[in-house]
């Protein structure tokens, strides 16, 4: 279940969230003795004549302690061959990334890995945005909005 990737396949915005939460225990009374949450979203919008703009947001951090990074850049993106895009700007300078689809039922799933860091490091699934429904562009959960806002 893997397909190649051609440049006419990545217009629109394709979008990945994660989010990992521990939570610590005393172990001598039980008690919650605090919660480390770590979530990130990233998006690669596609637009006409080979440009992008790319997103990064991550939040994470011990209860009542969070901190945020937003990294966004533009650019243009070549499609190197079938498994390899080519960006010009991601964070501080160019990138390469191993890409392909698969496919689920009534749906195909963009997975991309940042070439820089060899095998070490996994593809990331994105979906692509469905234009009009605001769901699907929710950036980070309720809870981390609702800290974010006080």
């Amino acid at each position: 279940n893997k397909f190649a990737v051609h440049e006419s396949d990545l217009s629109g915005q394709w979008t990945n969230n994660f989010t990992a939460m521990q939570t610590y225990y005393n172990v001598y009374t039980g008690s919650v003795a605090g919660n480390y949450t770590y979530q990130t979203y990233q998006s690669f919008k596609y637009k006409p004549l080979r440009a992008y703009d790319w997103e990064l947001l991550v939040v994470e951090g011990y209860e009542g302690q969070y901190g945020y990074s937003h990294l966004q850049s533009q650019g243009t993106f070549t499609v190197l061959d079938p498994w390899r895009v080519y960006f010009s700007l991601i964070e501080s300078g160019p990138k390469t990334y191993k890409v392909y689809f698969s496919c689920i039922k009534n749906a195909r799933l963009l997975w991309m890995k940042d070439d820089t860091y060899g095998e070490a490091v996994p593809f990331d699934p994105f979906g692509k945005s469905a234009v009009g429904n605001p769901s699907t562009n929710t950036k980070l959960s309720p809870s981390v909005i609702m800290y974010l806002l006080q």
